[in-house]
């Protein structure tokens, strides 16, 4: 552990001070509170973490993104997902299609189809888009269990010789127009499924209209949906939501119109008007952060990584795989801290650096974009009660590129908390290091500030991160009186 030490006193920061006020301004007020020398103490230290990789293939896969399809890279590894979710439905249809049983008879016979429609943000894979994949649907046949990790294995909850729905698709847009292609930011795949599904849904509404109110009401219906890669591979997409989708069409009365998009009159200037068959659509039920959507992960690392890590290197991947843990050096802070004997001391700030980097690969995984810093003793209950940081026993940090690591700067009420304590612990130093995703909020009054309003384990795609460990910086500052 290398050290750097900068004391300075009191009365110097004072006199910088002094040159950007005018001499009107001088206040003398609190100058006779306490008397004798103020140290401010500032400790940055050069600290080897002695860090070691854990294996963590088993986790909490909880998230908003649902991860589908396979990819073998030679430095990363095999990666194989799939997922199961609930779903949320719509709490009521409009009066014009159930208000009576005629009205829905009617709505039905202009019912064309039904189809489960998964979205995914432009670009937001890994791998080559031209490789053929198909998605595979299966209707669950009983109700998820709440304690459910990427290892789950949905055998003995759905069919397997009866899938809803099935799709071939890329990750391409390649039959899209050009101004099609900039104008959405989405990419979406529709499964298109049995409208008797759509019409079952409708039925159930007029039936028991109740049952749609609350997530787990509705789940005694359709506890959900498992969907699986079902062929392909060389492609990773991340989908952000999934949603059951009925199409039906309406005969509308509209001004009939050349090929140019001009109305066509008559003779006598009158607009010809002719009847057409207008496409429409309803969602029915869909995937959101308030019901269970959970990714089924398998992941085998490469011998290329393993020698990596066997070879003393602390290399942290998503989703799942190899997170890190370390002794952070709290009691030798708090001996510095004691070490002035001085009897007023105040903590200033506590920041810890780690450098990072990106592990070289040809399939363009990256580093992980957010890193949590929490207490081992505390990893499992954080993430089984949906909780965010608290700067106490949980900290995170982003990637930063211009420090070429990551920084978790707010690190102070956690010493102070130690240095309260009669008798520091093992479980109060023992830190985790894993990548999360992390959702910010802006105030309302103030975007500038943001708020953490939800952190769930990184499963957005697949990243491979280097932590340079044994070279972290700690930066520990407090100021120190003897009061006489």
């Amino acid at each position: 552990m290398k050290s750097s030490r900068f004391f300075l006193p009191a009365a110097a920061l004072l006199f910088a001070g002094s040159h950007m006020a005018c001499e009107g301004d001088v206040s003398q007020i609190g100058g006779s509170i306490a008397s004798g020398e103020v140290n401010i103490s500032i400790d940055s230290l050069k600290y080897d973490l002695q860090a070691h990789t854990i294996d963590n293939r088993t986790f909490d896969a909880r998230s908003g993104n649902i991860l589908l399809g396979k990819i073998n890279v030679p430095e990363y590894g095999r990666l194989d997902c799939s997922f199961v979710t609930r779903l949320l439905s719509i709490t009521q249809l409009p009066d014009s299609i159930t208000e009576t049983r005629e009205k829905l008879d009617k709505f039905l016979q202009k019912l064309d189809s039904c189809a489960v429609q998964l979205y995914m943000v432009r670009g937001n894979f890994v791998g080559d888009s031209l490789a053929p994949q198909q998605a595979k649907l299966f209707r669950l046949t009983k109700q998820l269990p709440n304690d459910i990790t990427n290892e789950f294995n949905p055998e003995g909850y759905y069919n397997p010789s009866a899938p809803l729905g099935r799709k071939n698709y890329t990750l391409a847009n390649v039959g899209a127009k050009d101004e099609s292609y900039l104008k959405y930011g989405n990419f979406q795949i529709n499964i298109p499924v049995d409208k008797q599904f759509a019409v079952d849904i409708f039925e159930k509404y007029m039936s028991d209209p109740g049952i749609f109110n609350w997530p787990s009401q509705f789940a005694t219906f359709i506890p959900g949906f498992y969907v699986e890669s079902s062929f392909g591979n060389g492609c990773m997409a991340s989908f952000t939501q999934l949603a059951v989708t009925a199409f039906f069409y309406d005969l509308v009365r509209q001004v009939k119109k050349d090929d140019k998009g001009n109305s066509i009159k008559d003779s006598e200037g009158n607009y010809v008007y002719e009847t057409v068959h207008q496409k429409d659509s309803i969602v029915l039920c869909t995937t959101t952060p308030e019901v269970l959507s959970s990714n089924r992960i398998d992941y085998q690392p490469s011998q290329s990584i393993l020698q990596r890590i066997n070879g003393g290197e602390n290399i942290i991947t998503t989703p799942g795989g190899f997170t890190t843990r370390f002794t952070f050096p709290a009691r030798e802070i708090i001996d510095k801290y004691h070490a002035d004997n001085t009897n007023l001391s105040i903590v200033s700030g506590l920041s810890m650096t780690i450098p990072a980097d990106t592990v070289k690969n040809k399939f363009d995984i990256y580093g992980a974009p957010y890193m949590l810093l929490i207490k081992t003793s505390e990893v499992e209950k954080f993430f089984a009660n949906n909780s965010i940081p608290d700067n106490l026993s949980s900290f995170y940090a982003s990637y930063n590129s211009n420090i070429g690591g990551y920084r978790f700067s707010s690190m102070r009420s956690y010493i102070l908390d130690l240095i309260a304590k009669k008798e520091i612990k093992d479980e109060d130093v023992e830190f985790s290091l894993i990548p999360v995703n992390i959702t910010l909020e802006s105030n309302a009054t103030n975007t500038s500030i943001t708020y953490v309003t939800k952190c769930v384990p990184y499963t957005v795609q697949p990243t491979m991160t280097k932590l340079d460990t044994k070279n972290a910086t700690i930066v520990f500052t407090f100021s120190s009186q003897m009061v006489e």
